[in-house]
Protein backbone atom coordinates (compact mmCIF):
# COMPACT_ATOMS: atom_id res chain seq x y z
CA UNK A 1 0.00 0.00 0.00
CA UNK A 2 1.47 3.46 -0.77
CA UNK A 3 2.62 5.96 1.47
CA UNK A 4 -0.36 8.36 2.47
CA UNK A 5 -0.38 11.93 3.40
CA UNK A 6 -1.54 13.05 6.70
CA UNK A 7 -4.65 14.89 5.33
CA UNK A 8 -5.65 11.41 3.22
CA UNK A 9 -5.46 9.75 6.23
CA UNK A 10 -7.58 11.67 8.60
CA UNK A 11 -10.15 11.91 6.12
CA UNK A 12 -10.04 8.31 5.45
CA UNK A 13 -10.78 7.77 9.44
CA UNK A 14 -12.98 10.40 9.31
CA UNK A 15 -15.00 8.77 6.84
CA UNK A 16 -14.64 5.50 8.11
CA UNK A 17 -18.17 4.82 9.11
CA UNK A 18 -19.42 4.65 5.78
CA UNK A 19 -17.59 1.59 5.52
CA UNK A 20 -17.87 -0.24 8.02
CA UNK A 21 -21.12 1.17 10.09
CA UNK A 22 -24.12 -0.98 9.79
CA UNK A 23 -26.74 0.08 7.19
CA UNK A 24 -30.09 1.21 9.44
CA UNK A 25 -32.77 0.48 6.18
CA UNK A 26 -31.52 -1.37 3.35
CA UNK A 27 -32.86 -0.08 -0.22
CA UNK A 28 -34.73 -2.77 -2.32
CA UNK A 29 -33.81 -3.64 -4.85
CA UNK A 30 -30.41 -2.76 -3.80
CA UNK A 31 -28.00 -0.20 -5.56
CA UNK A 32 -25.50 -1.45 -7.94
CA UNK A 33 -21.98 -0.37 -9.05
CA UNK A 34 -21.08 0.40 -5.23
CA UNK A 35 -17.45 -1.49 -4.04
CA UNK A 36 -15.33 -2.31 -1.29
CA UNK A 37 -13.20 1.07 -0.42
CA UNK A 38 -16.44 3.07 -0.22
CA UNK A 39 -15.97 3.18 -4.26
CA UNK A 40 -18.85 3.30 -7.16
CA UNK A 41 -19.02 2.48 -10.40
CA UNK A 42 -21.21 2.86 -13.03
CA UNK A 43 -20.56 2.33 -16.54
CA UNK A 44 -18.61 0.26 -18.77
CA UNK A 45 -14.62 -0.31 -17.74
CA UNK A 46 -15.65 2.05 -15.35
CA UNK A 47 -12.93 2.11 -12.38
CA UNK A 48 -12.32 -1.50 -14.36
CA UNK A 49 -8.31 -1.98 -12.79
CA UNK A 50 -8.94 -0.18 -9.55
CA UNK A 51 -7.22 -1.78 -6.44
CA UNK A 52 -9.72 -1.87 -4.11
CA UNK A 53 -7.61 -2.75 -1.06
CA UNK A 54 -5.58 0.32 -2.01
CA UNK A 55 -7.80 2.93 -3.98
CA UNK A 56 -10.58 4.58 -1.56
CA UNK A 57 -13.90 6.56 -2.04
CA UNK A 58 -13.40 7.17 -5.87
CA UNK A 59 -16.76 7.71 -8.33
CA UNK A 60 -16.38 6.47 -11.64
CA UNK A 61 -19.81 7.54 -13.86
CA UNK A 62 -19.56 7.00 -17.85
CA UNK A 63 -17.84 4.57 -20.19
CA UNK A 64 -14.19 4.01 -19.78
CA UNK A 65 -14.27 6.81 -16.41
CA UNK A 66 -11.14 6.32 -14.14
CA UNK A 67 -10.43 3.44 -16.25
CA UNK A 68 -6.57 3.41 -15.58
CA UNK A 69 -7.05 4.41 -11.45
CA UNK A 70 -5.15 1.64 -9.36
CA UNK A 71 -4.57 3.34 -5.73
CA UNK A 72 -5.84 7.06 -6.49
CA UNK A 73 -8.26 8.20 -3.63
CA UNK A 74 -11.07 10.89 -3.92
CA UNK A 75 -11.19 11.55 -7.37
CA UNK A 76 -14.70 11.90 -9.22
CA UNK A 77 -15.50 11.62 -12.77
CA UNK A 78 -18.32 11.99 -14.63
CA UNK A 79 -18.93 11.13 -18.42
CA UNK A 80 -17.20 9.27 -21.08
CA UNK A 81 -13.47 8.63 -20.51
CA UNK A 82 -13.26 11.54 -17.99
CA UNK A 83 -10.35 10.77 -15.67
CA UNK A 84 -9.23 7.95 -18.14
CA UNK A 85 -5.83 7.79 -17.50
CA UNK A 86 -6.00 9.38 -14.19
CA UNK A 87 -3.63 8.01 -11.49
CA UNK A 88 -3.28 10.11 -8.67
CA UNK A 89 -5.68 11.70 -5.97
CA UNK A 90 -8.86 13.94 -5.10
CA UNK A 91 -9.39 14.95 -8.91
CA UNK A 92 -13.09 15.82 -10.57
CA UNK A 93 -14.17 16.12 -14.05
CA UNK A 94 -17.32 16.14 -14.80
CA UNK A 95 -18.05 16.32 -18.71
CA UNK A 96 -17.11 14.14 -21.97
CA UNK A 97 -13.48 13.64 -22.15
CA UNK A 98 -12.71 15.73 -18.79
CA UNK A 99 -9.36 15.56 -17.94
CA UNK A 100 -8.79 12.56 -19.63
CA UNK A 101 -5.42 12.61 -20.29
CA UNK A 102 -4.14 13.15 -16.61
CA UNK A 103 -1.65 10.17 -15.36
CA UNK A 104 -0.51 11.97 -11.87
CA UNK A 105 -1.87 15.72 -11.83
CA UNK A 106 -3.96 16.04 -8.43
CA UNK A 107 -5.91 18.13 -7.13
CA UNK A 108 -7.71 19.55 -10.19
CA UNK A 109 -10.91 20.22 -11.10
CA UNK A 110 -12.36 20.12 -14.99
CA UNK A 111 -16.50 20.62 -15.21
CA UNK A 112 -17.35 20.75 -19.25
CA UNK A 113 -16.81 18.43 -22.27
CA UNK A 114 -13.13 18.28 -22.79
CA UNK A 115 -12.11 20.63 -20.26
CA UNK A 116 -8.51 20.03 -18.80
CA UNK A 117 -8.40 17.36 -21.46
CA UNK A 118 -4.57 17.13 -22.28
CA UNK A 119 -3.38 17.48 -18.82
CA UNK A 120 -0.99 14.98 -17.22
CA UNK A 121 1.33 16.38 -14.51
CA UNK A 122 -0.17 19.40 -13.82
CA UNK A 123 -1.98 20.03 -10.19
CA UNK A 124 -4.30 22.87 -8.89
CA UNK A 125 -6.28 23.63 -11.61
CA UNK A 126 -9.95 24.41 -12.46
CA UNK A 127 -11.06 24.69 -15.42
CA UNK A 128 -15.00 25.16 -15.68
CA UNK A 129 -16.34 25.09 -19.17
CA UNK A 130 -15.87 23.35 -22.65
CA UNK A 131 -12.64 23.25 -23.71
CA UNK A 132 -11.61 25.24 -20.75
CA UNK A 133 -7.68 24.41 -20.29
CA UNK A 134 -8.00 22.17 -22.82
CA UNK A 135 -4.10 22.06 -24.07
CA UNK A 136 -2.83 22.43 -20.37
CA UNK A 137 -0.38 19.41 -19.73
CA UNK A 138 2.05 20.69 -16.75
CA UNK A 139 0.63 24.10 -15.58
CA UNK A 140 -0.76 24.50 -12.40
CA UNK A 141 -2.48 26.56 -10.41
CA UNK A 142 -4.71 28.23 -12.92
CA UNK A 143 -7.60 28.71 -13.17
CA UNK A 144 -10.56 29.18 -16.52
CA UNK A 145 -13.83 30.06 -16.09
CA UNK A 146 -15.98 30.13 -19.65
CA UNK A 147 -15.49 28.25 -22.94
CA UNK A 148 -12.17 28.27 -24.17
CA UNK A 149 -10.26 30.34 -21.46
CA UNK A 150 -6.92 29.43 -21.36
CA UNK A 151 -7.10 26.94 -24.51
CA UNK A 152 -3.85 26.81 -25.34
CA UNK A 153 -2.08 26.51 -21.96
CA UNK A 154 0.34 24.10 -21.77
CA UNK A 155 2.49 24.94 -19.27
CA UNK A 156 2.07 28.52 -17.83
CA UNK A 157 1.28 29.01 -13.95
CA UNK A 158 -1.21 30.65 -11.43
CA UNK A 159 -3.19 32.26 -14.57
CA UNK A 160 -6.75 33.02 -13.70
CA UNK A 161 -9.12 33.60 -17.27
CA UNK A 162 -12.96 33.90 -16.34
CA UNK A 163 -14.89 34.93 -19.56
CA UNK A 164 -15.10 33.03 -23.52
CA UNK A 165 -12.04 32.97 -25.15
CA UNK A 166 -9.71 35.13 -22.29
CA UNK A 167 -6.23 34.19 -22.22
CA UNK A 168 -7.10 32.17 -25.16
CA UNK A 169 -3.82 32.01 -27.13
CA UNK A 170 -1.85 31.40 -23.82
CA UNK A 171 1.42 28.30 -23.56
CA UNK A 172 3.35 29.21 -21.04
CA UNK A 173 3.40 33.07 -19.98
CA UNK A 174 2.00 33.18 -15.84
CA UNK A 175 0.76 35.40 -12.80
CA UNK A 176 -2.06 36.57 -15.68
CA UNK A 177 -5.48 37.38 -14.99
CA UNK A 178 -8.29 37.65 -17.48
CA UNK A 179 -11.33 38.81 -16.58
CA UNK A 180 -14.06 39.29 -19.90
CA UNK A 181 -14.55 37.86 -23.17
CA UNK A 182 -11.38 37.77 -25.43
CA UNK A 183 -9.08 39.57 -22.34
CA UNK A 184 -5.68 38.87 -22.76
CA UNK A 185 -6.59 36.72 -25.86
CA UNK A 186 -3.44 36.80 -27.31
CA UNK A 187 -1.16 36.65 -24.96
CA UNK A 188 1.22 34.23 -25.71
CA UNK A 189 4.36 33.96 -23.39
CA UNK A 190 3.85 37.35 -21.35
CA UNK A 191 3.83 37.11 -17.06
CA UNK A 192 2.37 39.35 -14.79
CA UNK A 193 -0.22 41.71 -16.73
CA UNK A 194 -3.75 42.11 -15.79
CA UNK A 195 -7.22 42.78 -18.32
CA UNK A 196 -10.13 43.37 -16.81
CA UNK A 197 -13.11 44.64 -19.51
CA UNK A 198 -14.27 42.63 -23.19
CA UNK A 199 -11.17 42.19 -25.30
CA UNK A 200 -8.66 44.38 -22.58
CA UNK A 201 -5.06 43.54 -23.51
CA UNK A 202 -6.56 42.21 -26.30
CA UNK A 203 -3.61 41.80 -28.71
CA UNK A 204 -0.84 41.64 -26.19
CA UNK A 205 1.51 38.79 -27.13
CA UNK A 206 4.72 39.26 -25.07
CA UNK A 207 4.13 42.42 -23.37
CA UNK A 208 4.63 41.96 -19.16
CA UNK A 209 3.21 43.70 -16.32
CA UNK A 210 0.66 45.77 -18.27
CA UNK A 211 -2.56 46.62 -15.77
CA UNK A 212 -5.62 47.34 -18.65
CA UNK A 213 -9.42 47.99 -16.92
CA UNK A 214 -12.00 49.22 -19.41
CA UNK A 215 -13.33 47.54 -22.49
CA UNK A 216 -10.81 47.70 -24.99
CA UNK A 217 -8.16 49.23 -22.63
CA UNK A 218 -4.51 48.56 -24.39
CA UNK A 219 -6.39 46.85 -26.71
CA UNK A 220 -3.26 46.67 -29.15
CA UNK A 221 -0.29 46.65 -27.03
CA UNK A 222 1.99 43.82 -28.51
CA UNK A 223 4.84 44.18 -26.52
CA UNK A 224 4.56 47.58 -24.43
CA UNK A 225 5.25 46.93 -20.86
CA UNK A 226 4.51 48.43 -17.30
CA UNK A 227 1.40 50.34 -18.63
CA UNK A 228 -1.51 51.25 -17.06
CA UNK A 229 -5.03 52.11 -18.67
CA UNK A 230 -7.54 52.68 -16.69
CA UNK A 231 -10.99 53.75 -18.62
CA UNK A 232 -13.10 52.14 -21.82
CA UNK A 233 -10.39 52.25 -24.63
CA UNK A 234 -7.59 54.04 -23.16
CA UNK A 235 -4.11 53.38 -24.19
CA UNK A 236 -6.24 51.92 -27.40
CA UNK A 237 -3.47 52.31 -29.76
CA UNK A 238 -0.60 51.87 -27.73
CA UNK A 239 1.68 48.45 -29.19
CA UNK A 240 5.64 49.34 -27.60
CA UNK A 241 5.14 52.26 -25.82
CA UNK A 242 6.32 50.99 -22.08
CA UNK A 243 5.53 52.53 -18.06
CA UNK A 244 2.23 54.99 -19.92
CA UNK A 245 -0.21 56.19 -17.40
CA UNK A 246 -3.63 56.74 -19.02
CA UNK A 247 -6.91 57.89 -17.17
CA UNK A 248 -10.36 58.13 -18.44
CA UNK A 249 -12.63 56.89 -21.12
CA UNK A 250 -10.03 57.26 -24.86
CA UNK A 251 -7.41 58.21 -22.86
CA UNK A 252 -3.74 58.23 -24.20
CA UNK A 253 -5.67 57.21 -27.82
CA UNK A 254 -2.65 58.95 -29.44
CA UNK A 255 -0.06 57.16 -27.79
CA UNK A 256 1.48 54.43 -30.14
CA UNK A 257 5.32 53.76 -29.51
CA UNK A 258 6.17 57.03 -26.86
CA UNK A 259 7.22 56.04 -23.27
CA UNK A 260 6.91 57.63 -19.65
CA UNK A 261 3.95 59.34 -21.17
CA UNK A 262 0.72 60.29 -18.93
CA UNK A 263 -2.46 61.21 -20.16
CA UNK A 264 -5.74 62.15 -18.05
CA UNK A 265 -8.68 62.38 -19.68
CA UNK A 266 -7.05 63.28 -23.32
CA UNK A 267 -5.81 61.53 -26.43
CA UNK A 268 -2.38 63.49 -25.88
CA UNK A 269 0.65 62.98 -28.15
CA UNK A 270 2.40 60.46 -29.16
CA UNK A 271 6.08 61.71 -27.68
CA UNK A 272 7.90 59.82 -24.79
CA UNK A 273 7.97 61.70 -21.82
CA UNK A 274 4.88 63.87 -21.64
CA UNK A 275 2.09 64.81 -19.25
CA UNK A 276 -1.18 65.59 -20.95
CA UNK A 277 -3.96 67.23 -18.81
CA UNK A 278 -7.72 67.15 -21.15
CA UNK A 279 -10.38 69.97 -19.95
CA UNK A 280 -7.50 72.40 -18.87
CA UNK A 281 -6.54 74.81 -21.84
CA UNK A 282 -7.36 78.41 -22.01
CA UNK A 283 -8.60 78.26 -18.56
CA UNK A 284 -7.95 81.17 -16.51
CA UNK A 285 -5.37 81.57 -14.17
CA UNK A 286 -4.22 84.36 -12.35
CA UNK A 287 -1.42 85.74 -12.06
CA UNK A 288 -1.31 85.30 -16.40
CA UNK A 289 2.69 85.05 -16.01
CA UNK A 290 3.20 81.69 -14.04
CA UNK A 291 6.45 80.16 -16.11
CA UNK A 292 4.48 76.75 -16.25
CA UNK A 293 1.72 76.31 -18.53
CA UNK A 294 -0.64 74.05 -20.65
CA UNK A 295 -0.82 73.82 -24.14
CA UNK A 296 -3.12 73.11 -27.28
CA UNK A 297 -2.36 69.24 -26.67
CA UNK A 298 -3.43 69.28 -23.38
CA UNK A 299 0.87 69.26 -22.35
CA UNK A 300 1.59 70.31 -18.86
CA UNK A 301 5.44 71.47 -18.63
CA UNK A 302 7.39 74.94 -18.72
CA UNK A 303 8.62 77.20 -21.35
CA UNK A 304 11.39 75.96 -23.47
CA UNK A 305 12.99 79.33 -22.69
CA UNK A 306 12.46 79.45 -18.69
CA UNK A 307 16.06 78.96 -17.78
CA UNK A 308 17.51 81.05 -20.57
CA UNK A 309 14.35 84.13 -19.12
CA UNK A 310 15.23 83.55 -15.54
CA UNK A 311 19.25 84.05 -16.46
CA UNK A 312 18.39 87.03 -18.12
CA UNK A 313 15.96 88.51 -15.92
CA UNK A 314 18.53 87.87 -12.94
CA UNK A 315 21.22 89.33 -15.35
CA UNK A 316 18.46 92.44 -15.27
CA UNK A 317 17.73 92.73 -11.50
CA UNK A 318 21.50 92.21 -11.06
CA UNK A 319 22.54 95.28 -13.29
CA UNK A 320 19.47 97.22 -11.76
CA UNK A 321 21.12 96.58 -8.60
CA UNK A 322 24.57 97.35 -9.85
CA UNK A 323 23.20 100.78 -11.54
CA UNK A 324 21.04 101.51 -7.78
CA UNK A 325 24.41 101.02 -5.54
CA UNK A 326 26.55 103.48 -7.93
CA UNK A 327 23.67 106.19 -7.80
CA UNK A 328 23.93 105.98 -3.79
CA UNK A 329 27.52 105.93 -4.03
CA UNK A 330 27.13 109.18 -5.85
CA UNK A 331 24.67 111.12 -3.57
CA UNK A 332 26.80 109.77 -0.46
CA UNK A 333 29.64 111.46 -2.18
CA UNK A 334 27.49 114.47 -3.07
CA UNK A 335 26.31 114.81 0.52
CA UNK A 336 29.66 114.63 1.78
CA UNK A 337 30.72 117.88 -0.53
CA UNK A 338 27.80 119.83 0.86
CA UNK A 339 28.36 119.31 3.93
CA UNK A 340 31.76 120.29 3.82
CA UNK A 341 31.06 123.55 1.84
CA UNK A 342 28.16 124.25 4.49
CA UNK A 343 30.68 123.59 7.65
CA UNK A 344 33.12 126.14 5.48
CA UNK A 345 30.22 128.67 5.14
CA UNK A 346 29.45 128.77 8.85
CA UNK A 347 33.01 129.13 9.86
CA UNK A 348 33.09 131.93 7.81
CA UNK A 349 30.29 134.08 9.05
CA UNK A 350 31.69 133.41 12.60
CA UNK A 351 34.70 135.23 11.75
CA UNK A 352 33.07 137.97 9.68
CA UNK A 353 30.76 139.16 12.29
CA UNK A 354 30.80 142.63 14.39
CA UNK A 355 33.49 143.17 16.94
CA UNK A 356 31.77 143.63 20.51
CA UNK A 357 32.05 146.99 21.96
CA UNK A 358 32.02 147.91 25.60
CA UNK A 359 29.42 151.13 26.86
CA UNK A 360 30.64 152.47 30.04
CA UNK A 361 27.28 154.86 30.79
CA UNK A 362 28.22 157.13 33.79
CA UNK A 363 25.77 158.78 36.42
Amino acid sequence: MKNRNITVTITLLALGFLVFSPIAQAVSPPPDGGYAGGNTAEGQNALLNLNTAAGFYNTAVGFRSLESNIQGDFNTAIGTAALFVNTADQNTATGTGALAGNTTGAFNTANGAFALYSNTTGAGNTAIGPSALVSNKIGGDNTACGTFALLDNIGGNSNTAIGRDALLANTSGFNNTAVGRSALGSNNTADSNTAVGWSALGSNINGTSNTAFGVNALFHNNSGANNAALGVGALFNNTAGNNNIAIGIGAGANVVTASDTICIGIAGVDVTDGCYIGHVFQEGIDPDNFIMGIDVNGKVGTHANTSGMRLTDLLKDHEKVTQLEASLAALTVQFKEQAAQIQKVSAQIEMDGPATKVVLNHP
